[in-house]
């Protein structure tokens, strides 16, 4: 049986209980009507193959409202509430109270990772065989007590049938065959024949598809090209059954063509982007179908595209795809600067490089899982897109498939390909080393693959997270210890983190970062720079900088972190240099309400924004960070001066003007 199977029938054993009066349907006798007006209503990224039961609380039985228990998460809307999610690995604890009500009228309690908790009321449920089926449901995908409570820091989901041998002999460097291409961002967006009819899309796509699949045999990158192509051209109309005759690309119709030399980039950027020789191959049998005349221009086309990486005039509708290459040459041009991120569990090292990319690209997690190697890497624009090769090759991969590892994957690797939202610009080319957790109680693994990518030095600075309620605890003794032995001369910077955790009364972040820096220096640390942040805070804003759509606790969290942060005590742009990175302000005003600013303010008081500035300044021919020519400013801080957002504002405006 499969894991799905096997938590219907955890279900089963339950559900009759757990109602009260509404209908209760297991997968997969659920009506597909009622999945729809779910999906619409209050489940709207629901997969229903996931499915493994649906309690429908409508009277007529219409799916408008309920709870939708998949493999992973329930999806529900209590009465006259907002739909929500709530995902079985953030759960910590669960608590049954008011148990001298009934047990519909009591309350189950749901204590999250994040450190909130929210509370199931609806008297429709039976509380405790509700508790009693998520407790065995837990404890079937491997959630034990020891891991109730802990953050997953490992690179993506278990995956059992990867071996320790396997594991420990995989060498951590990139050995994808394309690697360079996922760094490089596509141009589809701004494609010139997005804006012709579908009929002439359809034409045109089944004539690109018919010329390069003849250049693209066993090239699953460019066969996935082909399939984004396809999806950007054709996905918005209905037209994958238009039955259009293509003709064969002859001398005469490319003459006529209108986009040829759009196409002829087409053909390039899909079969041959990195690979020059192949180019060639490309344009010769472009040439064939051309006069003379044109056979020249088209060679100073490849000559600009391949060997001066220039825009050249003269070729309608290429201008933006000439752009889109250019800037990829540039990036590619650069040696990627190449941190390797460690922590012990529960640090906040998935939060941290969520807040770096600023997409939800690691899942915040409180199981064990086996050890991947996670290579993340940037783009040098936005497209849209975010690339994976986990086993299969995803050039347009979900949140839940980069939340999610594929268990065919045996290679102990994984590759994201990915912009990086930034106010740093321009960002060089970076890739950050994900290893998993070191003080797994489940996974003894997990040490041994990330001490082994530390042992290849394959990799230019270290990232170590700390959480900073958890300092001083044997298991980050221990790595710490670990560490100053194997390191040598690479820099390391020591992210200390969860700092909006603090508590006015009882801590103090300055006091805490002076007792870290005397420990690491009584460890023998020397090269070493600590950077205070709260990722969490960081995280919001940019995603609300960005437009993404918050939950309401998310929006909840944001309000009260963005107050705290505000406080002088709190605040953790003080202790960086100041930001002299940050994008053009005129990119602020195109936003410019209160919501935008307050996102901005927080983005600089998590201090993410300065790490950042720390992070991506970087000198690629002598291999030295460049913020190790800033000096740590522990001993300016009684100095720091509380800004208010007029303050801030008016700081930002004569940074972008000076």
């Amino acid at each position: 049986m499969t894991q799905h199977d096997n938590n219907i029938e955890v279900l089963k054993k339950y559900f009759k209980d757990i109602r009260t009066s509404f209908n209760f349907d297991l997968s997969p006798d659920i009506s597909i009507k009622q999945i729809e007006n779910a999906t619409k209503r209050f489940a709207k990224d629901l997969d229903p193959s996931s499915i493994i039961g649906f309690y429908d609380t409508t009277i007529l039985n219409s799916g408008k409202s309920g709870y939708i228990f998949t493999d992973v998460k329930v999806y529900y809307i209590e009465i006259f509430g907002k739909p929500k999610t709530l995902w079985y690995d953030d759960i910590i604890e669960i608590n049954l109270l008011d148990l001298e009500k009934k047990d519909c009228d009591r309350i189950l309690q749901f204590k999250l990772l994040d450190g909130t908790s929210t509370e199931w009321t609806d008297s429709c449920l039976n509380k405790t065989p509700l508790l009693e089926f998520l407790s065995e449901l837990l404890n079937l995908n491997k959630i034990t007590s020891e891991e109730i409570g802990r953050e997953d820091e490992c690179s993506g989901a278990c995956d059992q049938q990867t071996t320790k041998t396997d594991l420990l002999t995989t060498n951590p460097i990139i050995t994808l065959k394309h690697e360079n291409r996922l760094w490089n961002a596509n141009y589809l967006k701004w494609h010139p024949i997005l804006k012709e009819p579908s009929a002439f899309r359809y034409k045109y796509y089944k004539t690109l598809q018919n010329f390069c699949s003849k250049s693209t045999e066993d090239d699953q990158f460019s066969d996935e090209l082909l399939t984004l192509f396809h999806n950007a051209f054709l996905s918005n109309d209905d037209i994958d059954n238009l039955d259009l005759e293509v003709e064969e690309l002859n001398n005469e119709i490319f003459a006529l063509f209108p986009y040829h030399y759009v196409f002829i980039i087409d053909c390039l950027y899909i079969t041959s982007f990195d690979n020059p020789e192949k180019g060639r191959r490309v344009i010769e049998n472009f040439k064939k179908l051309l006069t003379d005349n044109a056979q020249v221009k088209l060679e100073k086309l490849y000559q600009a595209l391949f060997i001066e990486k220039e825009i050249i005039s003269g070729y309608d509708h290429t201008y933006s795809l000439q752009e889109a290459w250019q800037k990829n040459n540039l990036f590619l041009s650069q040696s990627p600067i190449r941190y390797l991120v460690t922590a012990n569990m529960s640090a906040g090292k998935s939060t941290l490089l969520n807040a770096l990319v600023g997409k939800r690209i690691n899942r915040v997690r409180n199981t064990a899982c086996t050890a991947k190697i996670h290579y993340i890497q940037n783009q040098p624009f936005e497209d849209g897109f975010n690339y994976e090769y986990d086993h299969l090759l995803d050039l347009n991969a979900s949140e839940s498939v980069l939340l999610e590892d594929n268990i065919e994957n045996q290679t102990g690797e994984i590759f994201v390909g990915t912009y990086f939202r930034n106010y740093i610009k321009p960002v060089p080319r970076v890739c950050f080393i994900d290893t998993p957790g070191v003080n797994s109680s489940t996974n003894k693994d997990h040490k041994e693959i990330t001490e082994k990518t530390l042992a290849s030095k394959e990799f230019d600075g270290i990232i170590y997270v700390m959480n900073a309620g958890k300092l001083g605890t044997e298991d980050e003794y221990k790595h710490l210890k670990h560490i100053s032995e194997i390191a040598g001369e690479k820099p390391i910077i020591f992210i200390v983190n969860k700092l909006d955790k603090f508590r006015d009364q009882e801590d103090n972040v300055y006091e805490s970062l002076k007792s870290i820096n005397s420990e690491l220096h009584e460890l023998n640390f020397t090269n070493f720079i600590i950077c205070p942040v709260s990722a969490y805070a960081g995280y919001l804003a940019k995603r609300k900088l960005w437009g993404d759509i918050l939950s309401d606790d998310e929006l909840d969290d944001f309000q009260l972190i963005y107050k705290k942060m505000r406080k002088h005590s709190y605040s953790l742009s003080k202790y960086y240099p100041k930001l002299k990175s940050v994008e053009p302000y005129e990119l602020f005003e195109e936003r410019q309400n209160k919501s935008s600013f307050q996102a901005l303010q927080l983005l600089k008081e998590s201090g993410l924004l300065g790490l950042e500035e720390l992070l991506y300044y970087y000198d690629t021919n002598s291999k030295a960070l460049f913020w190790q020519q800033f000096d740590f400013a522990l001993s300016s801080t009684t100095d720091a001066i509380k800004k208010t957002s007029g303050e801030l504002k008016e700081e930002f405006s004569k940074l972008f003007k000076s």
